[in-house]
This record gives structure tokens, C-alpha cells and sequence, in this order.
């Protein structure tokens, strides 16, 4: 089936929660859920962070791609994840943080957020708008 925003799946006994974050690519999500480490519990996200890969304007193949992008960030900036990965290494610091034996870091995610929040803004104005 086609998953939507906020729906949860099961995998060998965890549940995550589906986040709809399109802007990268129209169908983007990230996937949220809760662990538990030593007896406390944690949030999690697996997120695709928002780069800018296709054309902000003129985008007749995806023509609501700043709407999108839009919507993205504002969900991102609502979600506190206390450990958080991403598609790519680089990233979310995964070297850094498996050196140090912790990949808690809920300050890199917000962080991050703004990093690819600013990105996309330096882009957005580079084309007029």
C-alpha cells in the first residue's frame, strides 16, 4: 500500500511513524519512533534532510516544489529528536558520533535543520523569488 503522513509500521518490534517531507523529491519521508536505551525511553528520527536537487523555479515536472520544501521545514522545526541519522554520513556527523559511542545530539539536529533551512533560502532568492 501507499503510505501517508502519519502512518505507522511495524518492523520486528519497533513502530515507526511515517513524516511526509517532500521538497527533495515529491513522495520524501522520514520515519519517526521511540527506542529505549538503558531504561529510558528515546526519540528517534530517520530523517531524508531537504537538499535541493531539482530546479526551484520554472519546475514544470514539480511545480509545487517551494510549497513542498515550505511544509518540510516547518515539520522538521516541530520534531525534537533526541538522536537522529540521515541518508547520507556526512550528514548527521556519523563518524564523530560513533567515535564518541553516543549518537544523542538533539543541538546537530536543530542545527542541521537551520543549515539546510538557509540552503534552501540562498537558492530560493537566487532565482527571484
Amino acid at each position: 500500500r501507499r503510505l501517508k503522513h502519519g502512518d505507522r509500521i511495524s518492523l520486528g518490534g519497533s513502530e515507526l511513524t511515517v513524516q511526509l517531507m517532500p521538497g527533495h523529491t515529491k513522495g520524501s519521508v522520514s520515519y519517526s519512533m521511540t527506542v529505549e536505551e538503558g531504561g529510558r525511553k528515546r526519540s528517534v528520527l530517520i530523517v531524508n534532510m531537504p537538499s535541493v536537487v531539482m530546479p526551484l523555479a520554472g519546475n514544470t515536472w514539480y511545480p509545487d516544489i517551494v510549497r513542498d520544501y515550505e511544509s518540510t521545514f516547518r515539520l522538521l522545526k516541530n520534531l525534537a529528536p533526541e538522536i537522529w541519522v540521515a541518508g547520507h554520513a556526512s550528514q548527521y556527523d556519523m563518524a564523530k558520533k560513533h567515535q564518541a559511542g553516543s549518537f544523542v545530539d538533539p543541538q546537530g539536529y536543530q542545527a542541521a535543520v537551520e543549515r539546510f533551512e538557509r540552503l534552501f533560502r540562498e537558492k530560493l532568492a537566487a532565482t527571484g523569488r
